[in-house]
């Protein structure tokens, strides 16, 4: 009973010592290529075998990167001892617990033997398995490193090696049962990029084989999504999407952003000429910003209607905005993509040259981007897509750091609709009347704050 009792306290005070001893580790110079430094602190446990803490943990406490997740491997241990000890079974696919104190993922050792394309054709063992045949079916050498409870390493396919190196390398042939791990592969890249790490040649030969033999065709579009939407989220987006060029993949999984590379712009106002190019430079400055999900998804569309663009009018892209809004919806159909995300998306594809030519544009032009928007009564979307524009219009060569005074210009004009009193337009019994008021009032009100905007620019 007093065991029970002080069992929650204990596990604090572990948790509590795994971060100091994460402090002093990371912050310690002289642990720079001490590996076998105490890391952190895996809790003691009642449960049937070994616990060891293994993957991305080790990884990054390796890296000196914060980790969100602590995942251990159990050696010798089975599902009755799990249960027993009140650990919580979640999935059907693999043997996973989530521990009832912590919430950290405890899963049983095992291997696994693919028996028929997609996630599910895996047919899975935990009997007999040892460390090393758990740590031989993850995807990278960095990934496939083991902590014991003394704070030792177990790397047998010398991931630490590579983490000196930065070398991202695959752990075996049996990489290549997995087609999303070409993903993962290009998200660690991205990742990991502002620390040196590389890809190296022998995992891109095998992506590169993996491709040409009609792997990604399997792929569930919701897996590829979650992929894609985590390397968006990346220091260095870009690094994901040429990786998956460069292996072939990205003509298979998004064939309409593949479409643009070597499609020309004019060189004037895009000196980097490539629309691939200019894609790739939006998605990494909108990082750089910090922007939310759907702004990155919104530039990374924007331009696709370039694509078909006719030839004997390049570099002009007559109405590309227009063209390329199917193009949108189909990639959003195809992935699933969220709503939200999605709709974003399709409006910055449709009205971005709308955004940039705002101080061209008439009342009445003003008024409907504000209505397509939705700006009229929230401002949340026009504040993402105007982010959304100004990555497009900085992304691009030598105009990282030009202002992009339109974003305000926008907001100023949408926040001084709330100053117009629409109950003095009302026409009673008429509604197409009071609409039409409203209308006019709102243009006349946009002509005098553009007019004054315009003043204050000048001045």
């Amino acid at each position: 009973m007093l065991k029970n009792i002080l069992s929650p306290v204990l596990q604090g005070f572990s948790c509590l010592a795994c971060l100091i001893n994460n402090y002093l580790y990371i912050n310690n110079p002289n642990n720079a290529d001490n590996t076998n430094a105490l890391l952190t602190t895996i809790p003691e446990e009642n449960i049937d075998g070994k616990i060891y803490l293994v993957g991305g943990a080790v990884r990054d406490l390796l890296l000196q990167r914060p980790s969100s997740d602590n995942d251990f491997v159990i050696v010798g241990g089975n599902h009755t001892s799990m249960i027993k000890n009140k650990f919580r079974p979640v999935g059907a696919d693999f043997p996973v617990y989530i521990h009832p104190i912590s919430g950290d993922e405890y899963s049983l050792a095992r291997v696994e033997r693919k028996t028929s394309d997609g996630y599910h054709g895996f047919k899975i063992s935990t009997k007999g398995v040892s460390l090393e045949d758990d740590l031989s079916r993850r995807d990278l050498t960095i990934n496939s490193i083991a902590q014991n409870q003394d704070g030792d390493l177990i790397d047998p396919f010398n991931g630490v090696e590579d983490i000196r190196n930065k070398l991202i390398k695959h752990t075996s042939e049996a990489f290549s049962e997995d087609p999303l791990r070409i993903l993962r592969v290009a998200r660690f890249a991205a990742r990991y990029h502002s620390l040196g790490f590389a890809v190296d040649n022998s995992t891109i030969e095998l992506m590169i084989r993996m491709v040409n033999h009609g792997m990604i065709e399997s792929l569930n579009p919701s897996r590829m999504w979650k992929e894609i939407s985590r390397a968006l989220m990346e220091s260095k987006p870009s690094v994901f999407f040429k990786i998956l060029q460069n292996t072939g993949a990205l003509l298979e999984i998004l064939p309409e952003l593949e479409a643009l590379d070597g499609i020309p712009q004019h060189p004037a106002p895009h000196p980097e000429v490539n629309t691939f190019t200019h894609i790739m430079m939006t998605i990494d400055h909108a990082a750089k910003l910090r922007a939310p999900l759907d702004v990155r998804y919104a530039l990374l569309l924007h331009d696709l209607g370039k694509s078909l663009s006719p030839k004997e009018t390049l570099p002009a892209h007559h109405d590309h905005a227009k063209s390329g809004v199917p193009l949108v919806e189909r990639i959003n159909r195809r992935f699933r993509i969220p709503k939200k995300i999605g709709n974003l998306a399709v409006l910055m594809c449709a009205y971005h040259t709308h955004a940039h030519k705002a101080f061209d544009l008439r009342a009445g032009s003003i008024l409907k981007l504000l209505n397509h928007v939705g700006a009229i009564h929230n401002q949340d979307t026009l504040q993402s897509f105007l982010l959304a524009c100004k990555c497009d219009a900085q992304g691009r060569l030598s105009y990282e750091d030009k202002p992009y005074p339109q974003s305000d210009f926008l907001l100023d004009i949408a926040s001084s609709l709330k100053t117009i009193d629409r109950r003095k337009l009302v026409v009673i019994g008429n509604n197409e009347k009071t609409a039409e008021a409203i209308k006019q009032a709102t243009i006349k009100h946009i002509k005098i704050q553009k007019s004054n905007y315009m003043k204050n620019l000048v001045d």
